[in-house]
């Protein structure tokens, strides 16, 4: 799976997704989806493991969460391929808090890294004054709403 900025907004508000069934070599088109809500920004994908109730990957997508500023850092949680996401765990702070570029890792123990842009979103300068680092639990993701 492939997710990218959306750059053609005539194409509908939302992050393009693309999906290999070959391990990469090819991706059958894009479409847009509109529950992955973005202000132009990078966002971060991630395997994360196999869900054995559904039998499909548990996959984790950060962004700032917001139509139009990089605030509202958010992991969301696919249980199903990454098709839908029912499971939100904000992991910056509250705006006017910026958070910009995200990526993430996972721990050997399962819980998720995310490292992120973090300042005041006042001006430019402000808003890359430092990294953010959260290690969040991914029981806790689980049980996000």
């Amino acid at each position: 799976m492939l997710n990218s900025r959306n750059g053609n907004k005539g194409q509908g508000e939302g992050r393009a997704v693309s999906v290999s069934r070959d391990g990469g070599k090819t991706f059958d088109g894009f479409y847009v989806d509109p529950a992955l809500i973005e202000p132009g920004c990078q966002g971060s994908i991630l395997y994360h493991s196999m869900n054995a109730e559904t039998g499909k990957a548990n996959i984790v997508f950060s962004n700032p969460a917001d139509g139009q500023e990089r605030v509202k850092g958010t992991v969301k949680l696919s249980v199903d391929d990454g098709k839908t996401r029912t499971k939100h765990f904000r992991y910056s702070e509250p705006a006017p808090r910026y958070s910009g570029y995200s990526d993430m890792a996972v721990f050997g123990n399962g819980d998720i890294a995310v490292l992120y842009e973090k300042g005041d979103r006042y001006t430019k300068k402000e808003r890359y004054k430092g990294i953010g680092f959260r290690s969040i639990s991914f029981s806790d993701i689980k049980r996000s709403e």
